[in-house]
C-alpha cells in the first residue's frame, strides 16, 4: 500500500468543525471529568465498605455461629431431650393408659355389650314392623285393587270399548266412507261443472260483447265526441269565447283606470 504524500491523503475538516469542537471541549470534558470523579469515588467507598464493614461482620457472623450459638444449642438441646424422655414421655404413657381404661374401654363395653344388642333388636323389631306393614298393604289394599282391575275394570273398559266401537266408530266409518266421501266427490264435481258451465254461459259472451262490440262502440262514440263536440266546441272558444273575455278585461281595466283617484 503506498503512502499519500503529506496535505494530499487527508481532507482538512471544515472551519464550522473548530466552533463546534471548542464548545464540546468547554462543555462536556468537565462533565465528563466529574462524572470520572463521581465512579471512582464510589468505587472506593464500595471496596472500604466492604473491606471494614461487611467482610468482618460476616466474619463474626461464622464466628458466633460456629463457636458460640452451636455448642449452646447442643448444651440446651440435651437436658430438653432428657426431660422429654424421662418426664414427657411417662407422663403421656400414664395419660394414655388413664383414658384407654377409664374412657375408651368403658365406651367400648357400652357399645358392645348394651348399645350394639340394643341397635340390633331395634333394628329386627324395625325390620319385623315392615315386613308386617308391607303383608297388610298388600292383603288390603295391593290384592284387592288388582282383583276389582282384573275382574271388574278391565272387563268394563273391554265392554265400553266394543260397545263404543259398535256404535260410534263404525257408523261413523260407515258413513264417511259411503255417505261424506261419495257427497263430497259429488259437491266437488258440481262445483267444478258449475264454475265451467258459469264461465261458458256468462263469462265467455261478456268477454265476446265487451271485446267486439262495447269496444268498438266506445271508439266510435269517443271519435264522434271529439269531432262533432270537443273540436267545434274548442273552435267556438278561441274564436269567440276567449276574445270576448279578452275585451272585457279590457274594458274594466280601462274603466277602473278612469276612476281610480289621483
Amino acid at each position: 500500500m503506498t503512502s499519500l504524500p503529506p496535505g494530499k491523503g487527508r481532507p482538512e475538516p471544515p472551519p464550522v468543525a473548530a466552533w463546534i469542537r471548542v464548545p464540546a471541549l468547554v462543555i462536556v470534558l468537565p462533565f465528563r471529568l466529574l462524572w470520572e470523579l463521581v465512579v471512582l469515588v464510589g468505587r472506593g467507598v464500595g471496596w472500604a465498605v466492604d473491606a471494614l464493614v461487611v467482610r468482618p461482620l460476616a466474619w463474626l457472623g461464622r464466628t458466633l455461629w460456629r463457636y458460640l450459638l452451636v455448642p449452646l444449642a447442643r448444651a440446651l438441646w440435651w437436658p430438653v431431650a432428657m426431660f422429654g424422655r424421662y418426664v414427657l414421655r411417662p407422663i403421656g404413657l400414664g395419660l394414655a393408659l388413664l383414658l384407654q381404661y377409664v374412657l375408651v374401654l368403658p365406651l367400648v363395653l357400652l357399645y358392645k355389650y348394651v348399645l350394639r344388642p340394643i341397635g340390633l333388636a331395634f333394628g329386627w323389631v324395625w325390620f319385623a314392623a315392615g315386613r308386617a306393614l308391607l303383608f297388610l298393604l298388600r292383603v288390603l289394599i295391593v290384592v284387592p285393587c288388582a282383583w276389582i282391575y282384573r275382574y271388574g275394570l278391565r272387563p268394563l273398559g273391554l265392554a265400553l270399548l266394543w260397545t263404543l266401537r259398535i256404535l260410534v266408530v263404525v257408523p261413523l266409518a260407515w258413513a264417511y266412507r259411503w255417505i261424506l266421501t261419495p257427497l263430497g266427490h259429488a259437491l266437488r264435481w258440481s262445483w267444478f261443472a258449475t264454475g265451467r258451465v258459469l264461465f261458458y254461459l256468462v263469462v265467455v259472451p261478456c268477454r265476446a260483447v265487451y271485446r267486439y262490440v262495447m269496444t268498438p262502440l266506445g271508439h266510435a262514440v269517443r271519435a264522434t265526441w271529439r269531432t262533432c263536440v270537443a273540436a267545434p266546441a274548442r273552435w267556438i272558444r278561441a274564436t269567440f269565447v276567449d276574445p270576448i273575455r279578452a275585451a272585457g278585461r279590457d274594458v274594466r281595466e280601462l274603466i277602473r283606470r278612469a276612476f281610480r283617484p289621483g
